[in-house]
């Protein structure tokens, strides 16, 4: 089935599980950057996190790092970015 980029609880909510799963982070505040040392996030262990939300919506994702900073990395940041990104505003080509 084919993700719904235009529902953005949807795509929060698997970037929460994602969070939840990898990173036993349970985010309260969806404006929180998950970059914060409050998290004490190990840098490489977002490579799962990046992993699981390729495989729901597609290498897409991966251009987050091209138009974004690390400000990015909130999961209303991430959840926008997704939507953008990979409901259609990159060139489907790229995205798989």
């Amino acid at each position: 089935m084919k993700p719904d980029f235009n529902d953005i609880n949807d795509i929060k909510d698997v970037i929460r599980n994602a969070v939840q799963k990898y990173l036993n982070i349970h985010v309260v505040d969806d404006d929180k950057n998950l970059l914060s040392t409050d998290f004490h996030v190990i840098i490489a262990d977002l490579l799962y996190v990046l992993e699981e939300l390729e495989r729901h919506y597609g290498s897409c994702i991966y251009h987050l790092f091209e138009r974004n900073n690390y400000s990015v990395f909130t999961i209303n940041g991430l959840a926008q970015a997704i939507a953008n990104l990979c409901g259609g505003e990159v060139d489907s080509t790229s995205c798989s």
